[in-house]
């Protein structure tokens, strides 16, 4: 094999080393926002449209990057994980506006 064989080959491995620590962490705040016994109607839908869906592109456009080296697939990340960082604030902010969930026991 070829140094550059062996070169690529320490790029994907610290990227995936890299990408289960970021996305791992990314998981565990969204699902602990779900944890809230209190949450308003609606909120565990949006969440999932909102946050996860796009959250899982990001893990795609992640992988694709580092098994094709191909620049779309780091825009998909780097552009589905923008999106979730703003969606956290804005859902934040719809809060008020939600009818008010069911007691959760």
């Amino acid at each position: 094999m070829t140094p550059q064989t062996w070169t690529r080959i320490g790029i994907v491995i610290v990227g995936l080393a890299f990408g289960y620590c970021l996305y791992q962490f990314a998981f565990f705040v969204l699902t602990v926002g779900l944890a809230n016994p209190r949450l308003p109607r609606f909120y565990y839908e949006l969440s999932i449209l909102l946050q996860f869906v796009p959250l899982l592109g990001s893990v795609l456009g992640w992988l694709c990057w580092l098994l094709n080296a191909e620049r779309k697939g780091l825009w998909l990340a780097i552009l589905a994980a923008a999106w979730v960082a703003l969606s956290i604030p804005a859902l934040q902010a719809a809060l008020p506006y939600l009818p008010p969930g069911p007691p959760r026991h």
